[in-house]
């Protein structure tokens, strides 16, 4: 289970990454991105968030109150060290809460991107469709 939190961060730059370039880049950054470095997530959200069809703020606040603890986990930071420090041994120690939080929010990454992808290829209620399946894995 470790790897699922440590994978998180990437899962979610992969799915802003990929809004920003069907929503918001121009040929000429899509072509910069492809051949030295993206921009950052912080510049992707803020443009992202600049788009009247996607900026209700919500990427902001899911990177403002998440973005510190993925880092953590995806860099082996306090927050993934704390989860394996146990009084005897070291080994993972995660709740099952925690467990399912992660699992769920995984799978909101992937619903997300499929019904993206429906919306893509104009079938809307597919796209429907993923959302309602990301409303029902709530824990």
């Amino acid at each position: 289970m470790p790897s699922a939190f440590a994978l998180l961060r990437s899962l979610w730059e992969a799915y802003i990454r990929a809004l920003w370039i069907v929503h918001c880049a121009t040929d000429d950054e899509i072509e910069v991105a492809s051949k030295k470095k993206m921009s950052g997530a912080k510049d992707v959200v803020a443009a992202l968030e600049a788009h009247p069809e996607l900026g209700n703020g919500e990427l902001a606040r899911f990177k403002g109150s998440h973005w510190s603890a993925m880092c953590d986990y995806a860099h082996t930071g306090a927050l993934q060290l704390q989860r394996w420090q146990g009084e005897e041994y070291v080994e993972p120690h995660h709740s099952v809460e925690e467990t399912a939080e992660v699992l769920y929010v995984a799978g909101l990454y992937g619903a997300f991107a499929g019904a993206g992808q429906a919306a893509l290829a104009d079938d809307i209620d597919k796209a429907q469709r993923l959302l309602m399946v990301a409303e029902e894995l709530k824990p």
